[in-house]
């Protein structure tokens, strides 16, 4: 392996890993990569990009970065999240290829080689594909449905089981920078990107250490991300659940006469009533929610903020 990669070498391999609150797991993660691409005998990098850890994780990358000259280290101003960390990452690759990893080891660092193995038999991206997950219960079935449901409300095939983990060219990269995008959901523009796509099945391990910065409300926010960036089907259910609130209260309407003119013994009806009040009311607000997702989605690509702020480099 050649580890020097000073600025006048050609970088052959590119990995941007995120990291939130992983001191403890850092020195396995480098020491893991060393050995699994020693044999691969050409430059490569690696840049950590510290997401606003409540630890001392960029205390970690800068030690680490003084003794391996291949570590790059940069630390965001906050927490911006794991999108934006892989943003910021992606901008500073100088590689032909480039690695997309987690830091918490559940993305096998020894895979990388097999998967490199394929983008130099010609495919422009690998991408991992979990076959099986550690998650159980709830969290499990979450992630089950969402991807499913994914795939019919989305125009693109964004594969099932398929995280942001993988290998991709640079001309790959460089067309999903730029989309410029304030909520970038990489494994979506991954796939919308086209070019030669190849899965790679895996086992996803058990987190090694601390507990996933992804809280339920992260999870729910990275989720109507995907949908709403890739797929206008939510609009149009907001239309027909109008047009059906339409038509229920017509036909209601058309019934009540019909009874009346018929010297029927119409009930109060209070009931009938407050339910269709509350089914026309619940339709229109959920309408309102959809399309606010949307604008609001619109609103922070026009104000055209970055997605993250650096306020450190080891480089």
């Amino acid at each position: 392996m050649l580890a020097g990669t000073g600025p006048s070498q050609d970088i052959y391999l590119s990995i941007v890993v995120p990291v939130y609150c992983s001191a403890l797991i850092l020195p396995e993660l480098i020491a893991r990569l060393h050995s699994s691409l020693r044999e691969l005998k050409r430059p490569w990098e690696l840049i950590l990009v510290e997401d606003g850890s409540l630890d001392e994780s960029f205390s970690v990358i800068r030690k680490i970065s003084r003794h391996h000259p291949e570590v790059r280290g940069v630390r965001l101003s906050r927490n911006f999240g794991h999108a934006a960390a892989i943003g910021i990452g992606l901008r500073h690759t100088r590689g032909q290829i480039i690695a997309i990893m987690d830091d918490d080891l559940q993305d096998p660092p020894e895979i990388l080689t097999k998967m490199l193995r394929k983008i130099e038999d010609g495919a422009d991206v690998v991408y991992g594909v979990r076959s099986s997950r550690p998650e159980k219960g709830p969290r499990a079935w979450a992630y089950l449905i969402y991807y499913r449901l994914l795939k019919i409300l989305t125009p693109i095939e964004i594969p099932n089981d398929a995280g942001d983990f993988g290998l991709m060219r640079k001309t790959v990269v460089d067309t999903m920078l730029s989309m410029e995008t304030s909520q970038p959901f990489w494994r979506g523009l991954r796939a919308w990107t086209g070019f030669r796509q190849q899965p790679f099945p895996y086992a996803r391990r058990e987190r090694k250490s601390g507990q996933s910065g992804y809280s339920f409300k992260k999870l729910l926010g990275f989720g109507i991300t995907g949908v709403i960036g890739f797929s206008s089907v939510p609009l149009r259910i907001a239309t027909f659940l109008g047009l059906a609130s339409g038509t229920l209260a017509l036909t209601y309407g058309i019934y009540a006469v019909i009874m009346y003119l018929r010297g029927s013994n119409i009930p109060p009806g209070f009931t009938a009533l407050v339910v269709l009040i509350c089914l026309l009311g619940s339709g229109q607000l959920l309408c309102l929610g959809i399309i606010g997702e949307y604008i609001i989605s619109m609103s922070r690509d026009i104000r055209r903020w970055p997605n993250a702020v650096i306020s450190e480099k080891t480089f």
